[in-house]
């Protein structure tokens, strides 16, 4: 087994990880393509939080990206351009998400759980737990081998593609009381920008998108 981290901010993360997970898309989560070659070397995990986001290894279901009836239609996507995708959903939604896939006639993709109870751990049928919640970044218990992954389908060459150059999708977007919230932290905390001008920079980007 191997320990993977996950972080919106890459600069969070420890260059001392033995895998590493990061965002492609979100308008406050991206990584920015100097955080993916931060980690050049390391075994690179790209999450989409929008199912109309066509890149990525794995599609992050949970409150406010992607809901678990949207989720077979992305993997749909990822598999029709060779890839072999997976989930990332909490064990509390776990079951519902693979009902929409048996609902959908979809077989299954890999999967990755969170399920927070501070002991490195992995449930049958999940090929990486994440186990531990922190104020920086997430950990994961990650099985030897990930399919989709450790193979390279979707890396770098798709990752590339959306960090260069994003493609247009509809992002899964919280309420804007609820973002307007979060962009009133400070920079360097909950924001996870490291400078001002990124900061300022996501905020406008995000207020022009929902014509605040």
């Amino acid at each position: 087994m191997r320990t993977m981290l996950d972080a919106v901010a890459p600069d969070h993360i420890p260059l001392t990880a033995d895998m590493v997970a990061g965002y492609v898309d979100g308008y406050l989560s991206t990584w920015p393509w100097s955080g993916w070659m931060r980690f050049a070397g390391h075994v690179r995990v790209a999450i989409a939080v929008s199912p109309t986001c066509d890149n990525g290894h794995v599609l992050d279901v949970e409150r406010y990206d992607a809901l678990p009836e949207q989720a077979p239609g992305w993997v749909l996507l990822r598999r029709a351009h060779g890839c072999d995708p997976s989930v990332y959903v909490g064990m509390a939604n776990w079951a519902d998400c693979r009902s929409a896939f048996h609902a959908a006639g979809v077989a299954e993709p890999h999967w990755w759980v969170a399920d927070w109870t501070g002991l490195p751990h992995t449930p049958p049928g999940a090929v990486a737990c994440q186990w531990k919640s922190g104020p920086l970044f997430d950990t994961s218990q990650v099985a030897d081998f990930w399919p989709g992954v450790d193979n390279g389908q979707t890396w770098p060459d798709d990752v590339a593609r959306i960090v260069r150059h994003p493609v247009a999708a509809v992002p899964v977007l919280p309420t804007l009381p609820d973002i307007l919230a979060r962009l009133a932290q400070p920079v360097g905390s909950a924001s996870g920008y490291a400078t001002d001008a990124a900061w300022e920079a996501a905020r406008a980007d995000f207020l022009k998108a929902v014509g605040a």
